[in-house]
């Protein structure tokens, strides 16, 4: 009798986001389904047309807008004009569409007004170069991407101005780095930065892989065995987004990895200076018969 076993490999750290990895916020559905989004069902809605661009305002309690979303189409279905989201009557999030890709600058805010960071879009891509900032409007890093796929390289600030980080990235990921105190002495990334982890750690981990893993049957019959390695994002709420099959050899094994990382908890979101911030790591389970 064969008997299935695995072994994990645990968090091996790439980079953390200075672009915030975050969902696709700006989806108002269609008029016969926003009564299925969870979020947006609670909202009235209200369509109206501007020249050639139809609106559509979602609008809370007592009628404070939260959602403004443009479409170029009357069925609602291509995004076009201006993008905006609010919070207790405050924008947060605003920007631009055009044929359903974000375009040109992107900014989120503080509850105070004040901008927490600038982006720039290019048919769907970050461009450019991106800036974040403290709530108190000091500069707290500034990067740039090449091509609209990869970050080429990041400055990141402690709040009185003095650099914290400084970062350089080819395809691949980082290449090298340099890391300061608050003092100015150089330390370890290590020092100032905590990867994320599984809640419990890496052994609660193994358990739960080891109680949910489902080995692919095909796989099975025809003994095929090898290493999922995954790379996926963990957002400041914990959570995980993003999940990419960096390395594998068969493609029932990568479905029931990305089927149980999808499943895990809530995760311990990775800190950099104290702070929770999206992080982007990779785990890699092996899938074995005995």
């Amino acid at each position: 009798m064969k008997y299935i076993y695995f072994l994990v490999l645990f968090i091996v750290p790439v980079l953390s986001f200075a672009q915030t990895a975050r969902q696709d916020t700006t989806i108002a559905y269609a008029r016969a389904g926003y009564e299925k989004d969870p979020v947006r069902s609670q909202f009235r809605k209200v369509i109206a047309k501007k020249d050639s661009i139809w609106v559509v305002s979602l609008l809370g309690r007592k009628d404070v807008l939260q959602e403004e979303v443009s479409y170029a189409d009357e069925k609602l279905e291509v995004r076009k004009g201006r993008y905006a989201r609010y919070e207790n009557g405050n924008i947060v999030e605003k920007g631009a569409y055009d044929r359903g890709y974000k375009m040109g600058s992107w900014n989120t805010y503080y509850p105070n007004g004040q901008v927490s960071s600038n982006e720039y879009y290019h048919w769907g891509k970050l461009y450019g170069t991106y800036t974040k900032h403290w709530e108190n409007g000091q500069l707290k890093e500034k990067g740039d991407y090449n091509n609209g796929k990869n970050l080429k390289s990041r400055t990141v600030f402690y709040q009185d101005g003095h650099p914290a980080l400084k970062e350089f990235y080819n395809e691949n990921g980082k290449v090298s780095g340099t890391y300061f105190d608050q003092q100015g002495n150089e330390v370890a990334y290590s020092a100032i930065s905590e990867q994320p982890s599984f809640p419990a750690g890496a052994k609660a981990f193994e358990r739960f892989l080891a109680k949910e893993m489902k080995y692919p049957a095909n796989a099975k019959k025809n003994n095929i065995q090898g290493t999922v390695k995954l790379q996926f994002t963990v957002l400041k709420d914990g959570s995980i987004t993003a999940i990419e099959v960096v390395e594998s050899n068969d493609d029932e094994l990568s479905r029931e990895a990305i089927r149980l990382l999808k499943e895990s908890a809530t995760w311990i979101p990775g800190k950099e200076f104290q702070e929770p911030v999206h992080m982007k790591t990779t785990t890699s389970v092996n899938f074995a018969l005995k």
